[in-house]
């Protein structure tokens, strides 16, 4: 861990920046913890009705919450089936030009082929 910090100091402009993102990363962390203690502190105050108002207003949060990550799961399947259809279609489009393109190849080598045998048939003397 500490050499990849090592070759991260590195590649920055020197080791300063790392020191600067270390300091800013444990002020960052720091204010996290005092607001972390601020709503425990607020929560530790409030009456019984307000406890038991705030719990209900959490349930239903939850429950709401709950609902919408099923319909996010659901957005998330039918994401990814529409990608792999819209994949499919792409491919199919590929093939179907590979395809034109060997008929058209190929109905140029058939005219050739018919143009040598008419040539071929063709007397070799004008009578």
């Amino acid at each position: 861990m500490s050499s990849i910090l090592k070759n991260l100091g590195n590649k920055l402009r020197g080791k300063t920046d790392l020191v600067d993102i270390r300091n800013f990363s444990k002020l960052v962390n720091k204010r996290l913890e005092e607001l972390n203690k601020n709503n425990e502190f607020k929560i530790n105050q409030l009456g019984v009705d307000e406890l038991n108002d705030l719990n209900k207003l959490l349930q239903i949060a939850d429950y709401i919450l709950c609902s919408y990550e099923e319909k996010k799961e659901l957005h998330s399947i039918l994401k990814k089936f529409v990608d792999v259809i819209n994949e499919s279609i792409s491919s199919i489009e590929n093939i179907d030009d590979k395809t034109n393109e060997l008929i058209i190849s190929a109905d140029s080598t058939i005219s050739k082929i018919k143009n040598h045998q008419i040539s071929m048939n063709k007397p070799l003397v004008n009578e």
